[in-house]
């Protein structure tokens, strides 16, 4: 097991990563993720900024994670509770290696690193018909604190925030 930051070479299997995902939980009943998110663009702008991790086993991308200052605009609706923050965004883990602990190290690996770096606190959002991730959340002691519509998805995502001791 081995966590780095993600290059431009990882940027297909990562990509690919995410389709997987998305079908799985298409396949799920499970519509957070679709041939319009997550987006490619995105993903190579944060590679290129150094905020994408990748988890591997074997040398092969089990997980991603992206961490950053970047809010969606609908995040100003949100009364978040600290000031100083990342926001995670596009946690994944592929469906084979799923159930084995991944999404818990990689959430760990960052809050880690948030401390190291002086940052009060964690930020991100999920699909509240996703009750895995829910459940995750709420397992990791990530607080709800609210809910924001994306795109023309159904069903509202909810808003977690986590308090790092500092």
């Amino acid at each position: 097991m081995q966590i780095r930051l993600a290059t431009t070479d990882d940027h297909p299997n990562i990509f690919q990563l995410f389709q997987d995902c998305a079908k799985a939980m298409i396949a799920e009943g499970i519509f957070q993720w679709d041939e319009h998110y997550p987006r490619m663009s995105d993903l190579t702008r944060n590679i290129d900024k150094g905020e994408v991790w990748v988890y591997l086993i074997n040398q092969v991308i089990a997980g991603t994670i992206t961490l950053n200052l970047e809010e969606s605009p609908e995040y100003k609706a949100i009364n978040w509770s600290y000031s100083t923050f990342r926001v995670v965004h596009r946690l994944a883990v592929h469906p084979k290696f799923q159930r084995m602990g991944i999404a818990k190290s990689l959430m760990n690996f960052v809050e880690e690193h948030c401390l190291n770096n002086g940052v009060e606190s964690i930020r991100l959002d999920t699909y509240t018909k996703n009750n895995g991730n829910m459940t995750f959340y709420n397992n990791l002691n990530y607080d709800k604190i609210g809910f924001v519509y994306f795109r023309s998805i159904e069903a509202p995502f909810a808003c977690y925030e986590k308090l790092l001791n500092l």
